[in-house]
């Protein structure tokens, strides 16, 4: 999911779902002259009982260069970010 109004143009907002157990969520970017790929990361626990429950935490991610008329992808899907606007 993708929040938009960015903070500026070296910032790209986005959500990201987590189950109730996992932690250390991390941004993930790969940036070229055409894209943006952006996603996630969580570690999962090993072993142990955890509900199947979906939780939304807001993500920032920062960028080396500015976003500018570059096409952002979700990097779950490959396809670019539903509503992006440049």
């Amino acid at each position: 999911m993708w929040r938009a109004n960015p903070p500026d143009d070296r910032t790209v907002l986005a959500q990201a779902g987590t189950g109730s157990c996992d932690t250390d969520l991390e941004p993930l970017v790969w940036e070229s002259a055409d894209i943006v790929v952006v996603g996630a990361a969580v570690r999962v626990p090993q072993a142990g009982g955890c509900d199947d429950m979906m939780n939304w935490h807001d993500v920032t991610v920062p960028l080396r260069e500015p976003l500018g008329d570059r096409a952002p992808l979700d990097a779950y899907t490959g396809a670019p970010v539903p509503g992006w606007t440049f």
